[in-house]
């Protein structure tokens, strides 16, 4: 991803036993207006995950670290903040190549205006056999990601969509929600050992 001056990226990630190979999600933000260093944006962000997200996660799986990475790409600093906190939603997790899709909404139409977030841990409980999620745990997940966005806008950390690097397009869009699909989404790569 392209990450301009006063913008950030951050990368949560996922470990434990739920994901033996780990995982990383990552989202852009605009830090323009907060106060503190990048080591300070690190561990803020890592905390709006532990707080809003580890509670829907299996127990299978923690949040290890939030790496933040400032623009611009060549030279902007970085800080990669290190704690642990696994989930409290139950043991058993879906497998690890299945994960719970959250698009970026934003203002703007079309592909250019949405990008996505692949989010596995979520328990097997929570998920029928035929990969729907249930209703309750769509209202959890769509409440939890609107909290964290909430958060992260108060700590002066607001999400944005940033772009690819050969995407014509201006500054990184604001997100303006977050909405969760209530069918698993498997990412196309296949577990490796």
């Amino acid at each position: 991803m392209l990450i301009p001056f006063d913008y950030g990226q951050v990368n949560w990630k996922l470990t434990g036993t739920g994901l033996p190979s780990g995982a990383e999600v990552t989202c852009g933000f605009w830090h323009h207006n907060f106060a503190g260093t990048v080591q300070d944006a690190a561990e803020a962000l890592w905390q709006t995950w532990a707080d809003n997200v580890m509670p829907l996660l299996a127990s299978s799986v923690a949040v290890t670290s939030a790496l933040v990475k400032y623009g611009p790409n060549d030279d902007g600093a970085a800080y990669e903040f290190v704690d642990s906190q696994a989930g409290t939603a139950g043991s058993e997790t879906s497998p690890p190549n299945a994960a719970v899709l959250v698009t970026k909404q934003t203002i703007v139409g079309g592909r250019k205006g949405r990008g996505r977030m692949y989010v596995p841990g979520i328990p097997e409980a929570d998920v029928s056999p035929g990969g729907l999620i249930a209703g309750a745990t769509v209202t959890a997940w769509n409440a939890a990601f609107e909290d964290m966005r909430d958060e992260a806008t108060g700590l002066n950390l607001p999400f944005r969509l940033l772009h690819g690097e050969y995407d014509p397009q201006p500054a990184p869009y604001s997100i303006e929600a977050f909405s969760v699909t209530d069918l698993l989404a498997t990412q196309r790569r296949r577990l490796r050992r």
